[in-house]
């Protein structure tokens, strides 16, 4: 049996500079060290899989180093990175706020703060999910935090600081770690497949990026399945992707949203009907349109910004740009507006299908209305110009050219296929 490493451990940052997108936390952190403005508490705050306990553990090691490189990073080689890195080190303590949230553990650590350390020049408690301790355990370590010996640092990482108290977060230096974009992403995953000696198309490193929703531990985990998913495959695609995690890709997307950009029912449910045969998540696949719908705002309402603003590479940007470009911007806001409004509806509903057709039948029909404010403009124009003869016409809805996207058509369904769903 091999002794396999996960890609999500085996590539977890060790330096300050393999940190992605966490650039304002490296540089303060770098430069808290070299100016010797070490404060004694930190916490760091952030969704999962950013970087908050490799924060802490690289600036654990930097703290420590015996021989830090001329960037500020630990230079991995001496004694004291190779224990802390390999978690054998007596001086570098982790804890698990989960598991050791009592008043016990705390006094366990209250206790042995004041022991100074065998080897390395700071002490240094690291703990993760620290929002779990409880009250009674925070204001047992809360005049410790306050005033700890000058050998003592503490490191906090959470996902939930709002159940943080206030009086400790007083206490620390706070840094609040990024949501990592999907450009980002993307090319930490092309690195990494190019070190393993893994071929993954473009498409399919940004489908993984646009599933992992900014956390590049996710990513890799995802990368990793896929890897294992195509075992022996020359090359993994944007399918492999769509297909072991029931996403959409960007140009379906764009399919539906057409639909209900041209008002078209019928081609909107053809649409909805294929994901749905398809087993695509019909939760995330509301998530992506809704940022689709975004982008398209952008995209339409700031042309000149939006290549710097969105997450996208240059083909999708450039569908993104093309149906942005025949859409009118009201509507496309209307859209955006509506589907943002009933997202909550979908997570709590039993029948998904049905609730995901009835929603976007909605929001395309509220966002096709003719608007009041437009009938008054047109009437305004009308009494001005005097032409009540075309009164009636005028005031009527605008017809506006129908969107292409010159896409490929999704094959049509086959005769005994079609006979059986009108049964």
């Amino acid at each position: 049996m091999s002794n396999y490493q996960v890609l999500a451990r085996k590539w977890r940052p060790q330096t300050f500079t393999d940190l992605v997108g966490q650039d304002h936390i490296a540089g303060t952190l770098v430069n808290a060290i070299r100016s010797g403005r070490v404060g004694h508490a930190y916490l760091f705050v952030g969704t999962r899989g950013i970087g908050k306990t490799t924060s802490a553990r690289i600036f654990a090691k930097a703290l420590n180093c015996e021989a830090m490189t001329a960037e500020g990073n630990p230079c991995l080689a001496c004694q004291n990175c190779l224990e802390i890195g390999s978690g054998a080190s007596m001086d570098v303590i982790e804890i698990d706020g989960a598991s050791n949230n009592s008043v016990d553990d705390i006094r366990r650590i209250r206790d042995n703060v004041v022991y100074a350390p065998t080897r390395c020049r700071f002490k240094i408690y690291i703990i993760d999910e620290v929002h779990m301790l409880s009250t009674q355990a925070w204001n047992a370590l809360l005049k410790t935090l306050e005033e700890p010996p000058a050998h003592v640092k503490f490191l906090f990482a959470t996902t939930e600081a709002h159940k943080v108290l206030p009086t400790i977060i007083s206490r620390c230096q706070r840094f609040d770690l990024k949501r990592i974009s999907q450009k980002a992403i993307s090319e930490r995953l092309g690195d990494i497949c190019k070190a393993e000696k893994v071929v993954v198309e473009t498409a399919a490193l940004n489908a993984v990026a646009r599933a992992a929703n900014g956390g590049m531990r996710d990513a890799l985990s995802i990368l990793d399945q896929l890897i294992a998913f195509r075992s022996g495959s020359a090359s993994i695609g944007e399918a492999d992707v769509l297909e072991v995690f029931g996403l959409t890709s960007q140009a379906e997307l764009l399919q539906v949203l057409a639909a209900m950009l041209n008002s078209d029912a019928q081609e909107l449910l053809f649409r909805l009907d294929r994901l749905s045969r398809e087993a695509k998540n019909l939760d995330q696949l509301y998530s992506d349109l809704v940022g689709i719908a975004r982008s398209l705002l952008i995209v339409a309402c700031s042309p000149r910004n939006a290549a710097a603003i969105l997450e996208v590479d240059g083909s999708e940007f450039e569908l993104i740009s093309r149906l942005a470009g025949q859409a009118d911007a009201g509507v496309v806001q209307r859209l955006a507006d509506g589907l943002l409004n009933h997202e909550s509806k979908l997570k709590s509903a039993l029948n998904k299908r049905a609730t995901l057709e009835l929603t976007l039948l909605r929001v395309m029909r509220d966002a096709q209305a003719v608007q009041l404010d437009e009938v008054l403009r047109r009437l305004a124009r009308l009494r001005q110009s005097g032409s009540d003869p075309v009164l009636e016409a005028e005031v009527g809805a605008p017809q506006r050219q129908r969107i292409a996207l010159d896409l490929p058509e999704a094959p049509a369904y086959p005769a005994a296929e079609q006979k059986k769903n009108l049964i």
